[in-house]
């Protein structure tokens, strides 16, 4: 009888590791992505405005928030014209066109008041490096590992040396 349950708590143990050890896996890549800053005319961050940027093909890519330093980021898909747009509730904002080449890189781009920028990717593509596009994660760590074991064992140790009531 006390077999089982020793079998029983270790089985309780090795589904309730299982339960929690299950999760995502994320893998890390570099890609060359486009970042817009909205700036007020002191040049201070814009952070927290509803952005949306649109592709070449007039439909919406992406939708959300200018970060903390103004920024909104995305990945182009394919080339030609994207607008992003960033507005506060109050109107403030403004509107980028941004001009993407057939490599998937910043050509240039334009302010809503005409105001052109030449930008030049290609070096930037130039200092990849084949580590920058690594896997990770995939599997429990060693401590997770040695500490569901180290816990399946304690739970044995004090079934077995518990002392059983006289009959």
């Amino acid at each position: 009888m006390a077999i089982l349950r020793v079998l029983f708590c270790c089985l309780l143990v090795v589904a309730a590791s299982g339960a929690l050890a299950h999760g995502g896996h994320g893998q890390t890549s570099v890609q060359p992505a486009i970042t817009v800053t909205f700036t007020d005319h002191d040049g201070n961050p814009q952070d927290g405005l509803s952005s949306r940027v649109f592709g070449p093909d007039g439909q919406r890519h992406l939708a959300g928030q200018t970060d903390a330093l103004g920024r909104v980021v995305f990945l182009p898909d394919r080339a030609g014209e994207w607008v992003v747009k960033a507005m506060s509730e109050d109107g403030h904002g403004g509107t980028v066109n941004v001009q993407v080449g057939e490599n998937l890189l910043l050509v240039g781009s334009a302010d809503a008041h005409g105001h052109e920028h030449d930008h030049d990717q290609a070096a930037a593509q130039d200092h990849l490096h084949e580590h920058d596009n690594a896997a990770s994660g995939g599997g429990m760590s060693f401590g997770a590992a040695l500490g569901y074991l180290l816990g399946a064992f304690g739970v044995v140790a004090l079934i077995l040396s518990r002392k059983r009531p006289a009959a």
